[in-house]
Order: structure tokens, then C-alpha cells, then sequence
């Protein structure tokens, strides 16, 4: 029989919502409890055992931060302990918590499954800090992250974000309107593919003005999901390897056509999403003449099965 799960989302953000909601869906069959902060919980559409908590810390500074976590995180293991030595799966975590992440779990003989989002070590001191936790076990969403935790000696898997199928899939619209959601974009690729497109209206999420006619900025979206739904297609010129675009799969479950840069994270998402991605050396018009008329477009359903046969096998 296989061992129960505690999940714990401790820096709760509102972006991993829909992630989460998937990946407890694949794994509906062995929740014992969902440990949530107070300010996402409403979100969240499973009805296992949940226990909120408040996740004030999160906002406050970086001890704060640092703090709130490690109580969360020690109340998780505790309780995995408690419950015939359940499983932890964090979402989330503060990585100067991961030392007595890997302390406790040891003492305790709990296993212990880490989601890496936004916590690769991109420095010397991050990585070392990693290093600490060999024993926890690493779920990676690029082959960056997964080819890294490996050489460190963590057990660890690559698989995709899931694709969100209750969203309503409108496909390509008959608009001029490129979208670029992702507020870790490569500006200047942004300012030159607006040049090389200059009949279509580029809306760019950003503090500062880029000046190009064909460029609106942006701080904040009222409706993130409407203003993907109204474009033609979706631009992220990728600025970093380690880290997934969240974008990038909310485009594809809306059925957009997704432009990035050739990199080798994209060429994992070209490959991965076969006729969803291209590259930014097409044009946008040449892009979505081929989006429409393509046959050969992976099932995206396929890409969740996938997910769900790899978790279920690694943890």
C-alpha cells in the first residue's frame, strides 16, 4: 500500500493555484491532509482535509518570512510522523529552511518531495544551501533544474506543468493583439520581434515604458485569463533557464499559440508541446497561418497523463 501524503504550500502564491489544484487531482487517491495558507484557500477545489494557516509572513520581511515557513514546515512533519510516517510534499518552501527540512525528515524518517519553482540555486551560497538536503527529493519542471539536483545526488524527475482543461479553449482571435504576461521577459527581443510584427499591437507587462508605437506596458492586468483569451498569440522571450513559465501553460490551456526564444528550455517546450510553441525567428502571421492549419498538434491530455504516470511513480 502506498503511503499517504501531506501537501504543504508554505509561501502560498496565487500563481501556483491552478498547478496545485491539478497535481492533487493526479494524486486524489493519497491526501491525508493539504496544509494552505489563509489567503489562497478559498481557491483550491479538493475536498481532503484541509488546515489553513495564516499566511501573513509572506508579505512582511525576510525573517518573517524565513520564520513563518519553518513553523509550518515543522508542523508538517510532525504531523507526517504522527500518521504512520506519511509523506511531505512541500509546493513551497523558503530555501533557508531546507537545512531543517532535511534535518528533521532524517530524525524523523519521513520522506520528503520538494516542487522547485522559483527556489533553483542560481549562486554559490544557494547551491550550497541545496547541498545541505541531498535526501529530499526533487520534482523539476525544467532540464536545467532536473540535470542539476541530479549531479548534487538528489533523487530526482522532470515533468511538465499541467494543462488546465476547465478554461474555455477559444483558439487563435481574429486580433492584432500579441500578449506578453510574463514579467521575466527579455526586453529588448520583446522591442525587436514589435519592429519585425509592426502590424500587430504588442501588450508587454512592465514597470517602464519601452517606447515602440506597437508596444502598450503594463503593470496589471484586471482579468489575466480574458486578455489571453482576446489575443492571437502569446510572446515570452525567455530570460532565465531554471525557472518554467507559468504563461506559457495558461496559454496553451486557452489553445493560444505560444512565441519564445530558442534556448535549450525552449527547445524542451517545442518538443514537449509539439505545434503549441514556436520560435521568435517566424513571424507572427507566418505562426498563426501554421497554428491553424496544423495537423500534427501533440493531445494535450496526453501531456497530463504523462504527469500523473511519473508523480505516481516517484513518489
Amino acid at each position: 500500500m502506498k503511503k499517504r501524503i501531506v501537501f504543504v504550500e508554505c509561501v502560498s502564491p496565487r500563481g501556483h493555484i491552478i498547478f496545485n489544484n491539478s497535481f492533487l487531482k493526479f494524486l486524489d487517491h493519497r491526501i491525508l491532509k493539504i496544509m494552505i495558507g489563509k489567503s489562497i484557500v478559498g481557491d483550491f477545489n479538493n475536498n481532503a482535509n484541509v488546515e489553513e494557516f495564516d499566511d501573513s509572513y509572506v508579505s512582511r520581511n525576510r525573517l518573517a518570512h524565513f520564520v513563518g515557513c519553518l513553523k509550518i514546515t515543522i508542523k508538517a512533519l510532525i504531523d507526517a510522523t504522527t500518521n504512520n510516517k506519511a509523506s511531505v510534499v512541500f509546493f513551497s518552501y523558503d530555501i533557508l529552511t531546507l537545512p531543517f527540512i532535511s534535518l528533521l525528515s532524517k530524525l524523523l524518517k519521513i520522506e520528503v518531495y520538494l516542487f522547485e519553482h522559483n527556489t533553483v540555486p542560481t549562486n554559490k551560497i544557494q547551491k550550497l544551501i541545496h547541498k545541505c538536503a541531498k535526501s529530499c527529493k526533487r520534482i523539476c519542471f525544467t532540464p536545467y533544474a532536473y540535470e542539476l539536483y541530479k549531479n548534487m545526488g538528489n533523487q530526482s524527475v522532470l515533468i511538465s506543468l499541467p494543462v488546465e482543461f476547465s478554461k474555455i479553449n477559444n483558439g487563435v482571435e481574429h486580433s492584432l493583439k500579441v500578449l506578453c504576461p510574463s514579467a521575466n521577459s527579455n526586453y529588448q527581443r520583446i522591442r525587436e520581434y514589435s519592429l519585425r510584427n509592426s502590424n500587430f499591437e504588442f501588450f508587454v507587462k512592465s514597470d517602464i515604458e519601452l517606447g515602440h508605437q506597437n508596444i502598450t506596458s503594463y503593470k496589471f492586468l484586471n482579468d489575466y485569463f480574458e486578455s489571453i483569451s482576446t489575443s492571437c498569440a502569446i510572446y515570452v522571450p525567455l530570460k532565465h533557464e531554471h525557472r518554467m513559465s507559468g504563461p506559457v501553460i495558461d496559454a496553451l490551456s486557452l489553445g493560444k499559440p505560444v512565441v519564445i526564444t530558442k534556448s535549450p528550455l525552449g527547445d524542451f517546450l517545442v518538443k514537449k508541446y509539439r505545434g503549441y510553441i514556436y520560435y521568435d525567428d517566424k513571424d507572427i502571421d507566418f505562426i498563426l497561418s501554421d497554428f491553424c492549419n496544423s495537423k500534427n498538434k501533440i493531445e494535450l491530455e496526453n501531456i497530463n497523463n504523462e504527469i500523473k504516470l511519473a508523480l505516481n511513480e516517484f513518489i
